[in-house]
This record gives C-alpha cells, sequence and structure tokens, in this order.
C-alpha cells in the first residue's frame, strides 16, 4: 500500500477522532422555559397559552452557537447552524418546529400548525427537545389541558384563541367608510363612528370585556 494513501487514512482517522472529542467535550442543551413570543408571559401563569403555528422563544443553556444566527431564506428550515427544536408525540408531519434564530441561551421558533389537529384526537401532551450538534436536551412539556404548572403550557386551538385573545376595538371618521371596512376585514371585533366612541367608549370597552 502506497505511504501516501496509509497517511491519509491516519489524517482521516485523527480527524474523526478530535471531531468525536468535541462533541463529547460539548455540555448537553438544557431548556429552563418555553414562552410565547408575543407576550413572554411568565409560565407559571394560568393563561401562558402557546398555540399551535405561533412563535414562542425557548431559554437555557447551551441551545446554540454563541453568536445569534437568524434564518435568512424561505423555506424556513428546521435546522439552523446545529440546533433543531423537536417535538415528541406530535402527529406526522409537525414533528419538527420551523427555527427563526438560535443562540447559546436563546432560540426562537415556530411551531407546526397542525398540533392542535393532534389535540382534538384526545392527544394532549407534546415534549420540547432542543438538539445541538447532534446532542438533544432535557424533555419539556407542554399540554393542552388545563394545568398549570411551572413546566406545562396548553396548547389551543384557533376556536380557544378567539375566545381568550384580547378584543380589538376601532373607530373612523363617519365619512371614511374604507377604513371602517379595511379594520373589520383585519378582525377587529367592533369598529364605530369617532363620534360614538367618544360618547360610549367606555361602555364599549365594558361590553367587549364581558364578551
Amino acid at each position: 500500500m502506497p505511504v501516501p494513501f496509509i497517511m491519509r487514512i491516519v489524517s482521516t482517522l485523527i480527524l474523526q477522532a478530535a471531531l468525536a472529542a468535541a462533541i463529547l467535550a460539548q455540555p448537553a442543551p438544557q431548556v429552563n422555559s418555553v414562552v410565547s413570543a408575543a407576550s413572554y408571559w411568565n409560565p407559571i401563569m394560568k393563561n401562558s397559552l402557546l398555540a399551535a403555528g405561533s412563535l414562542v422563544v425557548i431559554f437555557g443553556t447551551n441551545l446554540g452557537p454563541a453568536a445569534l444566527t437568524q434564518a435568512s431564506a424561505f423555506p424556513i428550515p428546521t435546522t439552523l447552524a446545529g440546533t433543531s427544536v423537536a417535538i415528541i408525540g406530535a402527529p406526522q408531519g409537525a414533528t419538527q418546529a420551523y427555527m427563526i434564530y438560535t443562540s447559546a441561551n436563546q432560540v426562537a421558533v415556530i411551531l407546526p400548525s397542525n398540533l392542535a389537529l393532534q389535540a382534538t384526537r384526545g392527544v394532549a401532551d407534546y415534549t420540547i427537545a432542543v438538539s445541538y450538534n447532534g446532542i438533544r436536551s432535557n424533555p419539556y412539556t407542554i399540554q393542552q389541558r388545563e394545568q398549570h404548572m411551572a413546566t406545562k403550557h396548553k396548547v389551543v386551538t384557533q376556536a380557544e384563541w378567539l375566545k381568550a385573545r384580547t378584543r380589538l376595538l376601532g373607530f373612523y371618521s363617519h365619512v371614511d367608510a374604507e377604513v371602517r371596512e379595511r379594520a373589520e376585514r383585519a378582525g377587529f371585533d367592533l369598529v364605530v363612528p369617532r363620534s360614538r366612541m367618544a360618547r360610549e367608549g367606555a361602555a364599549l370597552v365594558a361590553a367587549l370585556a364581558g364578551s
């Protein structure tokens, strides 16, 4: 066997051994909390909901590279800079979250929109696990049932979210019907003329809050 060929084999084995040693030396990711990116609501609070298809932020240690790395193109990847987020117990096609950015202590992902489909079949528990360079974190549970614990969240359906969400009240100039129509199409619960808002604003807010 030619000597240069032997040297190439030896060099390859040394490189593989060095990579294996580096991976073994890497501390495992640790997930400490998962919150909605819309509210950063404390996970121990009753209404800290994580909706299917929503943007969530994962906090912990050793979750990704030291420098923050963002997804820069479509389609949004499920692996970014060595970081991926698995959803264990999810239905087929929803087992990976979509990566928005990753860093050592914070990761943002979009939960698959069809998580709620599984919940309607009575399967309520999902486990999030972050992997970085092939090393998986501790499991972190999110739930669909009403259990409000520090490590448990609720995955809600669109109907539940619509019921629990903030109500939107808008007003417009009585001569500007286009503004009213645009607000209604955008999902405002109630759009009234500015004159009515001035007269009945408090009552309108109270009525929406109780609906």
